[in-house]
C-alpha cells in the first residue's frame, strides 16, 4: 500500500470514529493534515490555490466516509473537514528572504 493510501484511510477511520464518539478529534485533524500534505495539497503558488486543493482533499475524504456513516453524522464530517481544510491552510511566505 502506498503511504498516501494508508494516510488516506487512516484520517477516513479517524473522521468516522470521531463522527460515531466524538473522541480523538485532534487526532483527525493531523490524520487529515497529513494525508493533505502526502498528495500535494499544500504545495501551490498562492493561498486561494492551496485552500481549493485541500477542499478537493477534504470532498474526497467525506465521500469515502459515507459508507460508515449516518447522515448526521456525515455531515458533522464533512463540515469538520471543510474547516480544516480552510483553516489548517499553511500560507505562503510574502516577501523578500535573505
Amino acid at each position: 500500500m502506498a503511504e498516501y493510501e494508508y494516510k488516506q484511510e487512516l484520517a477516513v477511520e479517524l473522521a468516522v470514529h470521531w463522527a460515531k464518539t466524538g473522541l480523538r478529534q485532534f487526532s483527525m485533524r493531523d490524520a487529515v493534515n497529513d494525508y493533505m500534505e502526502e498528495v500535494g495539497a499544500n504545495q501551490a503558488m498562492t493561498d486561494e490555490s492551496i485552500i481549493d486543493r485541500r477542499r478537493i482533499c477534504a470532498q474526497q475524504l467525506t465521500i469515502k466516509s459515507i459508507a460508515f456513516l449516518s447522515k448526521d453524522e456525515l455531515h458533522k464530517v464533512e463540515q469538520e473537514l471543510k474547516r480544516i481544510a480552510e483553516d489548517d491552510a499553511p500560507k505562503q511566505q510574502l516577501g523578500m528572504r535573505r
